[in-house]
């Protein structure tokens, strides 16, 4: 390859390179908002019926979760966070059990959420734990 040739090359590099770094600098970069929802919150259904306890951490560079209802402790599966967003489901009772899925939004020490059933849907707030 000929010294014009690098050259030439390394220039539509610089080019090109430069060209995608101006166009992600005005991009918006996304909080992350992981750390606001770590840690144990206490919930409530909307009718006061149920107490439910969720307890968000992170184990080995990966988000985890244990729920805490009637039916004992179990783990939270397909647990997501998008924004301020955080959903998951939690079977309880065993492999014939129940599937419960959540989905709830949070900010500060507040959450509001809907948990659905294979009989119906209900509304819960919580509050996080000092």
């Amino acid at each position: 390859m000929t010294k014009r040739a690098t050259t030439i090359i390394l220039l539509a590099g610089l080019v090109f390179g430069g060209a995608v770094l101006a166009g992600t600098a005005g991009q918006d970069k996304k909080p992350d908002t992981l750390p606001a929802l770590l840690g144990t919150w206490d919930a409530q259904t909307e009718d006061g019926g149920r107490s439910l306890v969720f307890k968000f951490f992170v184990e080995n560079d990966e988000l985890k979760g244990l729920y805490t209802g009637q039916a004992g402790e179990t783990k939270m599966e397909g647990l997501k966070v998008e924004g301020n967003k955080v959903t998951f489901v939690v079977k309880v009772g065993g492999d014939n059990g129940m599937v419960i899925n959540f989905t709830a939004f949070f900010g500060g020490d507040e959450m509001t959420g809907q948990l659905a059933l294979q009989f119906g849907e209900a509304g819960f707030t919580g509050k996080k734990r000092k």
